[in-house]
């Protein structure tokens, strides 16, 4: 199911309350005003070898990875997610 989602690359179409939800968080205005002007690309990788994913995120802002795995044992799913690279 994921593995349609693989090595394209999705840029952000539209963003509805982000400064409302920024501002609800305590962020202040100048960290808000950057934030809504970021456009992050996210790219979905697998390693074959592995069976773990990165989920890339890159902007002109700032740019991580998150690394995960997911496992199944009968009809539980459990996601491991590890630290930003």
């Amino acid at each position: 199911m994921v593995d349609a989602f693989l090595n394209k690359k999705y840029k952000l179409a539209k963003s509805e309350n982000f400064d409302e939800l920024m501002k609800a968080l305590g962020v202040g205005l100048i960290t808000r005003k950057v934030g809504a002007s970021v456009s992050p690309v996210m790219e979905l990788e697998k390693d074959a070898a592995t069976g773990e994913y990165t989920l890339h995120s890159n902007s002109t802002f700032k740019n991580h990875a998150i690394k995960f795995k997911t496992l199944k044992v009968d009809d539980i799913v459990c996601t491991r997610i590890y630290k930003p690279l």
